[in-house]
């Protein structure tokens, strides 16, 4: 075997080994963060027969299992809007589960099984309701996380259990003033054009790597 064919099979190792280890990569509820988009559709059984369903919605998950949202939903043209609390977790294998309260006068709790995609870009869902509930709807959803938007959580959450209902008080989320991003970026480009960045970057340089960010 001459030096040119152990060259090539060694060059096709690494790249073999290079795709598997960007393949191999873990999940946890860290992996949903931000603000995400989504549109759900479906049916139900009545006792008047199947009934259609679909809707649009949004969910701001803070990374640690907690989300806060809203949903637009039309029930064979019946359209509700309502707000809703939940939990989430996120398998190494990155499924997962949701579990969502809804905070308005009509009330009610749903779940859902969960496969993340696309580094968390994206994740879909499916109804999971309970063993001999009642008009109990198949629903399928699309989450994709919007760029747009960066929020910072600011939560507390108080959980009382009743069985499987869970129910929380208080999730509030402030969202990053455009201002200080419209702040920071100046700031960026006045140092940029000092006269002493360079030093200072020199002198900085290689200590621990931290640039300036949020």
């Amino acid at each position: 075997m001459n030096a040119r064919t152990l060259l090539l099979i060694a060059s096709l190792c690494s790249v073999s080994t290079a795709a598997v280890a960007a393949d191999e990569h873990e999940c946890s509820e860290s992996t949903l963060r931000g603000t995400f988009g989504f549109t759900f559709t479906g049916t139900a059984r009545t006792p008047n027969g199947p009934s259609q369903r679909g809707g649009i919605g949004r969910y701001v998950m803070d990374g640690q299992g907690n989300l806060v949202g809203a949903i637009t939903s039309n029930a064979d043209g019946v359209v509700l809007r309502r707000p809703l609390v939940g939990t989430y977790i996120v398998e190494a294998d990155c499924t997962g589960s949701i579990a969502i309260d809804f905070t308005d006068a009509l009330d009610g709790h749903a779940t859902f099984d969960m496969v993340v995609d696309d580094d968390g870009n994206e994740f879909r869902t499916v109804s999971t309701p309970p063993p001999g509930a009642v008009n109990p709807p198949t629903l399928t959803a699309v989450f994709r996380k919007q760029r747009n938007s960066k929020p910072r959580w600011h939560a507390t959450a108080r959980r009382s259990l009743s069985g499987t209902e869970s129910r929380f008080f208080r999730i509030s989320v402030l969202s990053l003033a455009p201002q200080r991003d419209a702040a920071t970026k100046w700031l960026s480009r006045s140092l940029s054009r000092s006269p002493c960045r360079a030093s200072s970057s020199t002198s900085s340089a290689g200590s621990d790597g931290s640039t300036l960010g949020d």
